[in-house]
């Protein structure tokens, strides 16, 4: 019912000039009676002046409700002193949405009338507002596809208590599915109704008819909620659909035209198997209500699941329903142990938790069942090493064995591993989820909480090898009953127990390397109980990086190797071997780096000196190693005739030179020979010594050495004059210009260093040198008697020419010498 609304809008005019303000002639057209919804309008005077006024309504009242605050409509009269104001349909829905539910009824109310200096009303002024009601005749729940279906209604107006026919002048509207439908019939007098003939949609489902009825500017709506079905119903049922060979099959079948039965004979319906047609096809009975039962034979089909499609069909209309229909699978197999020994097992198929086929036997069975989904649990009750396996949602149409189970009681088939239990399992059966409690025996493991539960994918049934690799399975062990609990989608043998260790044992070539070394590595892998480990993974380690990786021989060898570091200190080195299922082993090592050093020593290889004489030896030590020489110290314990050494004990570094001076005294007594000297250098721990011989002549004797220092009389130069030994015999010139140059600057400075000498001796000491002088001369020029010199080159003698400057070049030095 639509909810009635009343907007009231008073237009006032009058003159204020001198008079009483009054509010008169209020009348509401087109008149106090009001339809819901109805437009309406009111006259009223505000007066007997014109003016400027605001018109309200106050003090509404209906059935005990009452509002009394004002509800302005805000009309102006402007200059008019009996003005009308039409109020249209929807703004006196807004105002009476306040009101009691829009009842039908009367209210009462003021109207009134207010400027800027004076508020005055009306008197109370009542309106009776009457309801609408649709009445229509859509009583059935079920209608039929494209049925043409006849409603009737009633559109009535109350007022109060009794109802008035509204009559012809009514239009109406009625959607269904989103369509909007006509209506085929008007108005029946003489049952006060309407009558309308609205056709069903074609496609079956829930549809919500609207129903709409336009009046004076008011409109009433009403729906409902419908079932459309089809025109034509047919449902078939199958009570048995487990078939075996040559079983026929009932088929119940009813069908019905707009909810009323019909009887369905042979014509009206087809069989067929997988899309192959079934003739042999009769009517066992038809009941009363037309309900008929066909007897179908069906064709030898292998097990497995097919579809019997039963197609009615009846001037254009055509149904169908769809029976799946099992044909039974038949179960065969085998469980047989180690030696072939025939195994008890129980197995059972559950579909919703419900047991639907149990086979309890030992060795072999044969069976059959329907295919279908099934959760399929298997046990094998043995003693020592009981067993369940459980497969979740397994789809059995076929069966052919297709799972293989076998039990190890010897516990000696996987090396590297201390077995509680060896199990294979192999399964055809496509699964969601597979859960195993596999028993076993503590007799071979120390502590069982270590125990594992490792899984070979590659596991030869034939032979008893993993054929793959060993990898663990996460699982929960009951140590009070022995069993291993998990779950797993793979297959394979599982074998329960504790990993065995891998011992590496090694063996380096050096306990120190340079730089440019090559670590060699060598070793064997045993297992715990000392036997040889074939084929084991060994990796060397260094720096968190392997950097040589090999197997191990039948023997259990390996050989490794890798760069020595090219930084000196200790490096860690680690070897690292693995096999499955063993534990890996791993051993850590450290090799030392250090740069070698190395010296080389230069020193005279022999060295004259006159008994009662003083000498000092020059020698040489270079670092010609790596790295800094430290801790360099000098041992003279094996150097006849020493007085002193001195040296610097600071750092060599490399590629520099230090010397060392031994300082020599020999003795006045000592025998002419030739004695053996050989100090000890000690660098960085290590050893290195250079041997030179000494000589030692008579005082009166002088000689000059190629290395030494000249000696005379037992007095010694004190290192000042290197000394030149010229011996008796043949002296070897090169022959190019640039030896000859050569050998002429070193008597040059030798004869210099003696022009200096002799200038600070005394006058004796000159004359030794003189004579020394005269000496090399006579020597150069071939003028000695007792020792001749032959000058010569490796392809010519010396010419005349150069032979005299090298005369008068030594004549100028003695000249120089004897000048001063």
């Amino acid at each position: 019912m639509k909810r009635a609304a009343l907007f009231m809008g008073i237009c006032i005019f009058f003159s204020t000039l001198g008079a009483a303000v009054t509010v008169s002639d209020v009348s509401v057209e087109p008149s106090q009676t009001i339809w819901n919804d109805q437009d309406f309008r009111i006259e009223t005077t505000c007066g007997p002046t014109s003016g400027t006024y605001e018109v309200y309504v106050q003090n509404i009242s209906h059935d005990g409700f009452s509002r009394d605050s004002k509800d302005s409509l805000s009309l102006i009269a402007e200059d008019e002193t009996n003005a009308e104001y039409f109020i249209d349909g929807e703004n006196v829905r807004d105002f009476w949405e306040e009101l009691d539910d829009f009842s039908a009824g009367d209210y009462s109310f003021f109207v009134g009338c207010t400027n800027e200096t004076t508020d005055f009303k009306s008197s109370k002024f009542s309106v009776e507002v009457l309801k609408t009601d649709l009445i229509q005749g859509l009583e059935k729940d079920v209608y039929y596809t494209e049925q043409e279906e006849e409603l009737y209604f009633s559109v009535l107006k109350g007022v109060g208590d009794s109802d008035i026919d509204i009559g012809e002048d009514v239009n109406f509207t009625v959607s269904i599915g989103g369509e909007t439908r006509d209506l085929i019939e008007g108005y029946n007098s003489n049952d006060n109704e309407w009558k309308m003939s609205m056709k069903m949609p074609s496609e079956p489902g829930n549809y919500e008819p609207t129903l709409k009825a336009y009046h004076n500017g008011t409109t009433e709506s009403l729906s409902r909620e419908i079932k459309v079905e089809e025109r034509l119903q047919f449902d078939a049922t199958v009570s048995d659909t487990t078939i075996f060979d040559g079983k026929a099959v009932e088929v119940d079948v009813e069908a019905a035209n707009r909810g009323k039965s019909i009887e369905v004979v042979e014509d009206d319906i087809d069989f067929s198997l997988d899309g192959d047609d079934l003739d042999n096809v009769s009517v066992k009975e038809t009941s009363r209500d037309g309900a008929s039962t066909f007897s179908v034979f069906l064709p030898n089909m292998s097990r497995g699941n097919y579809d019997l499609d039963i197609e009615f069909s009846r001037e254009d209309f055509q149904a169908s329903e769809t029976v799946k229909i099992k044909y039974p699978a038949r179960l065969e197999g085998e469980f047989r142990g180690e030696d072939d020994d025939a195994l008890p097992f129980v197995l059972r198929f559950l579909d919703d938790g419900k047991e639907v086929r149990k086979i309890d036997s030992k060795g072999d069975y044969t069976s059959s069942i329907v295919p279908g989904t099934y959760n399929v649990e298997l046990e094998f009750p043995h003693e020592t090493f009981p067993a369940s396996i459980s497969l979740e949602d397994v789809d059995v149409d076929s069966w052919d064995g297709p799972i293989r189970y076998q039990f190890y009681s010897s516990l000696e088939e996987v090396p590297g591993m201390k077995l509680a239990g060896l199990y294979a399992y192999m399964s055809a059966l496509d699964s969601e989820s597979r859960s195993f409690s596999l028993g076993y025996s503590t007799e071979n493991i120390d502590n069982p909480r270590d125990m594992e539960v490792l899984q070979c994918t590659g596991w030869n049934m034939e032979s008893g090898e993993c054929w793959g690799s060993w990898d663990n399975v996460e699982a929960e062990f009951n140590y009070v009953g022995s069993e291993a609990l998990f779950v797993d989608e793979g297959e394979g043998a599982y074998a329960i127990g504790v990993r065995e260790n891998l011992d590496v044992r090694y063996s380096v070539g050096e306990e120190v390397y340079d730089p440019d070394d090559t670590v060699q590595v060598q070793g064997t892998v045993r297992d715990e109980d000392e036997n040889s480990v074939f084929n084991a993974s060994v990796s060397l380690i260094r720096s968190g990086s392997v950097v040589d990786q090999m197997r191990t021989d039948d023997q259990g060898i390996f050989n490794l190797s890798v760069p020595s570091p090219d930084t000196e200190g200790s490096h860690s080195l680690t070897l690292e071997a693995s096999k499955e299922p063993y534990s890996r082993g791993d051993v850590s090592f450290d090799i030392e780096v250090e740069r070698p050093s190395s010296i080389s020593i230069t020193a005279p290889d022999k060295v004259s000196a006159n008994a009662g004489e003083e000498r000092n030896i020059s020698m040489y030590v270079s670092n010609t190693g790596f790295t800094t020489i430290r801790d360099f110290e000098v041992i003279e314990d094996d150097v006849p005739f020493i007085k002193d050494l001195e040296y610097d004990t600071s750092p060599i570094e490399m590629n520099q030179s230090r010397e060392v001076l031994l300082e020599l005294e020999i003795s006045p007594n000592v025998s002419e020979d030739t004695y053996t000297a050989e100090p000890v250098f000690v660098h960085d721990g290590n050893r290195k010594s250079y041997a030179f011989g000494i000589t030692v002549d008579p005082v009166e004797n002088s000689t000059v050495s190629p290395t030494g220092m000249v000696a005379s009389r037992g007095d010694p130069l004190k290192g000042a004059l290197p000394s030149i030994d010229i011996p008796s015999g043949e002296v070897l010139i090169g022959d190019n210009l640039l030896n000859k140059i050569i050998f002429l600057i070193l008597v040059v400075q030798a004869a210099a260093v003696v022009a200096v000498v002799f200038r600070r001796r005394a006058p004796e000491e000159r004359e030794d040198l003189t004579q020394t002088v005269s000496y090399i001369k006579e020597e150069i020029g071939g003028e000695s008697q007792q020792n001749p010199v032959e000058v010569t080159t490796t392809s010519t003698d010396i010419d005349d020419v150069e032979r005299e400057r090298i005369i008068r070049t030594f004549s100028h030095i003695r000249n120089q010498i004897g000048a001063d």
